[in-house]
């Protein structure tokens, strides 16, 4: 979990700090990371329907944060690309918003924390989970030249995959929360904050 959680933070400071030279020389890569989020807000918009909206942000998340486990078994270069995304794209956004003169911090306790509180800790254990999969698919790689390794690292992808069932539990109520908030809270509170 911490060095999910220190990928992510890392991330997120360098997609801040780096907006303004990678929007002034490749526009399209900022673009590109919002793209996806381009499309979800657009079909959400065009639906005005509730249930919608609520069960595309929920259908979304869920799939990025099975994939971000279930990828991991590559040796832990999916988690860490989801989690940078994720960074770079809270990053980006919020230095977006300080071009424009809105106040980011602001903007992140209205429009992100709400639904951040469980979103967060889901997507970094997603992160986490998939990243100690990949570190146990280059143990038993290592453990290709011992015996003794490869029964070492089996026995810990064994204990992993016991405890699977109830990440993936915990990590759906916590997505499920998220949803309910982002689409019931979050939009009020941001309502709000243009209205002031």
């Amino acid at each position: 979990m911490a060095i999910a959680t220190a990928w992510f933070a890392l991330w997120a400071v360098l997609g801040y700090v780096s907006f303004d030279a990678l929007w002034a020389q490749r526009p399209d890569v900022v673009d590109s990371l919002f793209a996806r989020l381009r499309e979800l807000a657009e079909a959400i918009a065009a639906r005005q329907s509730w249930t919608y909206f609520f069960g595309t942000i929920l259908l979304n998340n869920l799939v990025v944060a099975a994939s971000t486990v279930g990828l991991g078994i590559f040796f832990g270069l999916f988690p860490l690309a989801a989690l940078a995304t994720n960074g770079l794209v809270i990053g980006f956004f919020l230095r977006m918003l300080a071009r424009q003169g809105e106040d980011p911090l602001a903007w992140f306790l209205a429009g992100i924390l709400p639904h951040g509180v469980l979103e967060f800790p889901a997507l970094l254990l997603a992160g986490a989970f998939g990243l100690a999969l990949g570190v146990r698919s280059v143990q038993l790689l290592g453990g290709l030249l011992s015996p003794m390794a490869r029964q070492a690292a089996l026995d810990r992808f064994a204990r992993d995959l016991r405890q699977l069932p109830v990440v993936v539990a915990a990590i759906a109520v916590l997505l499920l929360g998220a949803a309910l908030i982002e689409s019931t809270v979050t939009p009020l509170v941001v309502d709000w904050l243009q209205l002031r």
